[in-house]
Parts: C-alpha cells; structure tokens; sequence
C-alpha cells in the first residue's frame, strides 16, 4: 500500500511538470510575449536615453555651482540630487513639473 502512494506521487509530480513544461512553452511562443519584450527594450531605451540627457545637462555646470548648489533625495531611486535638476540623473524621473517652477 505504501509503496502504491510513492509511485502514485511520483507520477503526480512528473505529470505536473510536464504540464508546467507545455504551459511554459505555450506563453513564450505567443506573440504577447514578443510584444512585451519589445516594449521592455523601447522602455530600456527611454530610459537610458534620459539618463545621457540629464547627465549631459548636469555636466554643463561648473565646479563652483557644484559646491554652492542645494541637494535633495530624489524620490525613485534615492540618490543625490541638486534642488535645481529637472531630471534625476540616474533614473531619469521628472522631478519638477512647468506649474510648479
């Protein structure tokens, strides 16, 4: 009796991966899946494209606007950044809108 029990949850488990396996195989053959990955990399892009930007821009500055300018934290990613940036340099958020300037 015990030994039908481990053969019988042996098969339940080879069973269940095979179905996890077809799943699998099923949700990365979709062209949802394709769809998604592009725009994982059209974001990837954005992203880095702001972060040169900004980076760019903070760059202009000279060193003695450096050492007079005010910090804050900025609130995405946490990382030091003047009062007066527009845009994180690292994550590339917006952190001053027109309505408040």
């Amino acid at each position: 009796m015990g030994a039908a029990v481990i053969i019988w949850l042996i098969g339940m488990i080879i069973f269940f991966f095979f179905l996890y396996l077809v799943v699998q195989s099923a949700i990365d053959n979709t062209t949802m899946a394709g769809n998604i990955q592009e725009i994982k990399d059209l974001l990837q892009e954005m992203k880095s494209s702001r972060v040169q930007a900004a980076s760019q821009q903070n760059d202009e500055n000279t060193p003695a606007d450096l050492e007079t300018a005010a910090y804050e934290d900025c609130p995405a990613c946490g990382n030091r950044v003047r009062v007066t940036d527009k845009t994180c340099p690292d994550c590339g958020l917006t952190l001053h809108s027109d309505s408040e300037n």
